[in-house]
């Protein structure tokens, strides 16, 4: 079972995930090559939070 920390962290972590998803649909929709590339970034930075927080909550031996 998932504690209530890492429900929690995999909380914000799914949530920034999301925000920064947006954030990269629409510089994709600008067609502005240098805002792409920066949310193409925040989104697999964001993505590796959301892996580390799994792998956090998955390991937890509570």
């Amino acid at each position: 079972m998932i504690s209530e920390l890492h429900f929690k962290m995999l909380e914000n972590a799914n949530r920034e995930l999301s925000r920064r998803f947006e954030k990269l649909r629409k510089a994709r929709a600008s067609r502005d090559a240098d805002g792409i590339k920066r949310a193409e970034m925040e989104y697999f930075q964001s993505l590796q939070h959301l892996y580390a927080a799994v792998q956090d909550a998955v390991n937890d031996p509570r």
